[in-house]
């Protein structure tokens, strides 16, 4: 399905009361409307014992000082009531922040260090960065938090991005009542301080620092962990992805212009190799919200096999790959087109449109979210609904929706092999085949792992159940029928053996294995 809108319709719908409370939202947010919290936002710093940052020892076997465990500092924003006598943080708090256990010093000083050259960068002058730093933001430090609990949002950032990429989005949802936690992106030593793309140990660095956050989340009194989505922006978008599959607790998947939207180099790793990429381990609805830029760059098959997902498309064709952060609402303090990046920026659009255009991207994650972590309908029909509905007229905003496949998994299937028999299995699979009669509905290589494990764990006549399943879905593969006899040597039925060896020798006559199992059962 999809839909076009206005981006200009978008701007006025979207914005329309925004102008109007304009006094009250923080200077960053260009007017963007607040919730009804205020936002608190606190550092925690925490050793992860299960992963060593670097050695105890040197070459000498001389002890090294320090703690070996992996640092873990992890930013927090969460709703929290303001005190009448506060103020909220300044830009400065965010690049400065107080550590408490000196054993993070350098390892934060160093993070730090990276934040302030890379925001530094936004600007042309040191005078439009010291004004950054002066403005205040809508965060107030190590504020007390609200009563109650809130969803939690574990972000990614974009590869080797800065920590504070996305600020006005994270306070934006605490003041509607989320708890956003985010952590730098480091490699896997101090000598190897930074994510490289081409190593499948970076990748796994990251995804565990996710997995250790939401951990760390169980363990606040005002998160409700039950409730999760993680969300990243660029390569931050496939280590969320990478998490989701790793973990079925999460509620909701949302990509900020997600790197698996564009074709990457060859000496990228190929992440869908990973060991824990797996298709039918994602049923979480996903948002993708991406630039229509430079189209030949962009690829949609990772989302379209990602058939057990609700997936929910949004194509900005005015948007630049920095209007999915914060980046155009910080540089809004710059006077006209004063800030570092304007010649590609402003190549592709205004700065006012990329600050509406974030603007938009906020919107649109906190209705998804609010949509699937609180079960509101209001804001699933703002998802889901029509142009009419949205008083959008047709224009230049693309909406694509792919629903997912409402069939079994493979390891559905072998559930419903040992609850209900094949027989079942079967008819089941007939039924989703001629719902869905183009679509794959049983990976053969899934099978195939599924059946030989039940003959490693024991369980020789399931192994027959699920390579009769094999056959089923795949009639003419001699692979199948190569498994099937097999799994009936298992279990001593000689005659059933030999048949099925003869059929994958029909269907492939170089099959030198069937040939010789087949030669072996007519001589015993």
């Amino acid at each position: 399905m999809r839909t076009k809108f206005s981006f200009c319709a978008l701007l006025i719908i979207l914005t329309g009361s925004f102008y109007m409370t304009r006094a009250q939202s923080p200077p960053l947010w260009s007017g963007l409307t607040p919730g009804p919290y205020s936002v608190g936002f606190r550092v925690l710093w925490k050793y992860d014992y299960s992963r060593t940052w670097k050695p105890d020892s040197d070459y000498r076997n001389s002890i090294l000082p320090g703690e070996s465990a992996r640092p873990i500092r992890i930013s927090v924003w969460y709703p929290t009531q303001k005190s009448a006598s506060a103020s909220p943080m300044p830009y400065s708090g965010y690049l400065h922040v107080r550590v408490l256990d000196q054993s993070f010093a350098d390892f934060n000083k160093r993070v730090e260090d990276y934040d302030y050259k890379s925001v530094r960068n936004y600007f042309q002058s040191q005078a439009l960065f010291d004004e950054l730093l002066k403005t205040p933001t809508a965060s107030y430090l190590d504020a007390r938090p609200s009563k109650g609990t809130f969803p939690l949002v574990v972000f990614s950032l974009g590869q080797n991005d800065h920590t504070l990429e996305n600020i006005v989005l994270w306070e934006f949802l605490a003041s509607h009542g989320y708890v956003v936690a985010t952590v730098p992106q480091i490699g896997t030593s101090p000598r190897r301080f930074q994510l490289l793309v081409h190593d499948p140990l970076m990748y796994e660095a990251q995804v565990r620092d996710l997995e250790f956050v939401i951990q760390q989340m169980h363990e606040l009194p005002y998160v409700n962990a039950d409730k999760l989505a993680l969300m990243g922006h660029s390569f931050g978008g496939i280590y969320s992805l990478l998490t989701a599959m790793r973990n079925s607790k999460v509620d909701a998947v949302v990509g900020l212009d997600p790197t698996y939207m564009s074709k990457q180099p060859s000496f990228h790793y190929k992440f869908w190799e990973a060991p824990y990429y797996d298709i039918a381990r994602l049923k979480a609805p996903m948002l993708v919200l991406y630039k229509g830029i430079e189209s030949e760059n962009l690829r949609t098959d990772i989302v379209d096999d990602l058939k057990f997902s609700d997936r929910y498309l949004f194509k900005f064709p005015h948007l630049v790959h920095g209007d999915f952060n914060s980046s155009p609402m910080i540089v809004s303090i710059a006077p006209g087109d004063d800030y570092a990046d304007r010649e590609y920026s402003l190549k592709y659009r205004t700065k006012q449109a990329g600050i509406v255009g974030h603007q938009v991207v906020c919107h649109y994650v906190l209705n998804f979210l609010d949509a699937f972590l609180k079960g509101d309908t209001q804001a699933r029909r703002f998802i889901t609904g029509g142009a009419e509905e949205q008083g959008v007229a047709t224009g230049t905003f693309e909406r694509y929706f792919k629903p997912r496949l409402q069939v079994p998994t493979e390891e559905e299937f072998y559930t419903i092999i040992q609850e209900r028999g094949l027989d079942a299995a079967i008819r089941i699979y007939r039924e989703a085949k001629a719902k869905y009669p183009q679509e794959t509905i049983i990976r053969e290589a899934a099978l195939r792992r599924i059946g030989n494990e039940a003959g490693y764990y024991g369980n020789p006549a399931q192994a027959v159940e699920i390579f009769r399943l094999y056959v089923e879905a795949y009639p003419q593969s001699a692979a199948a029928y190569e498994n099937l006899a097999g799994a009936y040597e298992e279990v001593g039925d000689t005659s059933q053996a030999i048949k099925n060896y003869e059929r994958s020798l029909q269907l492939n006559p170089q099959n030198t294995n069937a040939g010789e199992r087949l030669k072996k059962l007519r001589q015993e």
